[in-house]
């Protein structure tokens, strides 16, 4: 998209139309409890340069060959690009528990707060995803069974090259914005809802094709995103018996 001297690729495009509902969600929400703007507006910055803090990092341990000859393309995301999603989740998850360690804030307040902006950034990157094919899925042949039919897509992989494939950024984007519409109607539990996307993701990397760093025979992003989601449910757990008590 042209905008002046300016050009915005179409995978920032897709992003910017899930990151921008989410702050405003979260800064709506976030004013009505009480949360001062400046406050607001470092939880804001905090969770989002942790993301791509965390994002670029594991992207480069996933291409250590090519950054250990080129250390200064770290930094150089207009022109070596890449994110690793797993990685986003961690490093922004880690600056909002900072946060709330700093603030003394229960970190389940601050991960229900949080919610709608992480389902709706991450319904906005996976969309991106489909588009440019970052994240693609496995190749299916045409002999799939009828009731696989409905996840499959003719669709990109990174280098460009088309195949039915299942649609994983399709299928992860529309669960985003399902758990987000849930979410809006159903308050109160948000972070019940942030670990069925999570568990939803860790289910969703065994149909994925895209290398990646592995733990024994199991992809690590499988891994990071179980144990997030087994993280959330124990943090839920323990809320719950403790508003019981």
């Amino acid at each position: 998209m042209q905008i002046g001297s300016w050009f915005i690729q179409g995978y920032t495009l897709r992003v910017l139309s899930g990151l921008l509902p989410g702050v405003i969600w979260v800064w709506g929400v976030g004013r009505r409890q009480g949360y001062p703007s400046r406050q607001l507006a470092i939880l804001l910055w905090a969770t989002l340069f942790g993301g791509i803090l965390g994002g670029r990092l594991g992207y480069v341990a996933q291409n250590a060959a090519y950054f250990a000859q080129n250390p200064g393309a770290f930094i150089l995301l207009w022109r070596v690009g890449g994110l690793d999603g797993s990685g986003a989740w961690l490093g922004g998850l880690a600056a909002a528990m900072a946060y709330a360690w700093h603030t003394r804030t229960p970190a389940r307040q601050v991960l229900e707060l949080l919610a709608p902006l992480a389902l709706l950034l991450s319904a906005g990157a996976w969309w991106g995803c489909g588009h440019t094919g970052c994240a693609w899925g496995r190749e299916v042949s045409s002999t799939a069974e009828s009731w696989q039919r409905w996840l499959i897509r003719e669709l990109p992989d990174l280098y460009y090259t088309l195949a039915p494939r299942y649609a994983i950024q399709l299928l992860a984007a529309g669960w985003a914005l399902g758990l987000a519409g849930i979410l809006a109607l159903w308050r109160g539990h948000a972070l019940t809802i942030f670990v069925l996307y999570l568990a939803g993701l860790s289910m969703l990397t065994l149909l994925r094709a895209d290398p990646v760093l592995s733990i024994g025979n199991l992809r690590l992003d499988t891994v990071v995103y179980g144990v997030l989601a087994l993280g959330g449910g124990l943090l839920e757990i323990a809320g719950s018996q403790k508003i019981r008590r």
